[in-house]
């Protein structure tokens, strides 16, 4: 009988290396706890939407251990947290330029935000 491999790392954890410290969110994770991947799909970075009509944010979001949420910021502010995919946010933008980031959160609590997408709205 093999022993679990969580068993076996508490054990030498524990005997081994007393001072060592288990850390929940890399435990048992075959890429170490890799933080999520973060997109914007759509709108296209430097596109220009309408103002006044309603728009809708699409966000990606992958990783090996899945991912439990996405959150939307618009010009650095938090504006909503989807749950579920597809990853979406949909608001009405007034006349001006727009800076829209994505933070994808893991199942382990870890996080990476996209990379900024910039948009005008006319």
């Amino acid at each position: 009988m093999k022993p679990h491999p969580f068993l076996l790392a508490i054990l030498l954890a524990t005997f081994v290396w007393p001072g060592a410290h288990l850390h929940a969110q890399n435990f048992g994770t075959p890429n170490g706890g890799a933080p999520p991947l973060a997109y914007i799909m759509s709108p296209d970075k430097g596109a220009t939407v309408k103002a006044g009509q309603p728009l809708t944010i699409k966000a990606g979001a992958n990783s090996f251990n899945g991912v439990s949420n996405v959150t939307f910021y618009i010009n650095g502010r938090r504006v909503a947290t989807d749950g579920r995919r597809p990853f979406n946010y949909t608001f009405t933008p007034r006349p001006g330029s727009y800076t829209v980031r994505v933070k994808a959160r893991g199942y382990f609590g870890n996080w990476k935000m996209s990379p900024a997408t910039t948009f005008r709205a006319r």
